[in-house]
């Protein structure tokens, strides 16, 4: 193959990767805004550290699913702002830092992300004060 053909395939094959990464991570942003637990769950791997305001625990995701069903409850989203994202350990996993607010203020929030057959699954979700 020459260089223009492999040229080529990179522009062509490489955004369709990260589209797909890069949706994963816009949709939980987007559940997060809503309050919407099943949606972000349906990015969880099977299973996840989930930290609510200092409680850390390692749940399988249909219990991680309903502590942040829990959460939004108490705490119902009104926005949430990505501030910061980017690779970490090489190009396989990725982070999401960003604000989560409700009527009462304004929430820190942790995304941790691995790619496991070729899709970005949630492995970590913090929220702090």
């Amino acid at each position: 193959m020459n260089i223009q053909a492999l040229l080529f395939c990179i522009t062509m094959v490489a955004p369709w990767g990260l589209g797909a990464q890069s949706s994963a991570i816009q949709e939980v942003g987007q559940a997060l805004r809503k309050g919407n637990a099943a949606a972000v769950a349906t990015h969880f791997d099977q299973s996840v550290v989930i930290e609510l305001m200092g409680v850390e625990k390692m749940a399988p995701k249909a219990e991680a699913q309903r502590l942040l069903e829990d959460f939004f409850k108490s705490h119902p989203p009104t926005a949430f702002r990505q501030s910061h994202a980017g690779d970490s350990q090489g190009k396989d996993s990725h982070y999401v830092i960003g604000d989560l607010s409700d009527a009462g203020g304004k929430y820190r929030v942790y995304l941790y992300f691995r790619t496991t057959g070729g899709r970005y699954l949630l492995q970590e979700l913090r929220i702090d004060r």
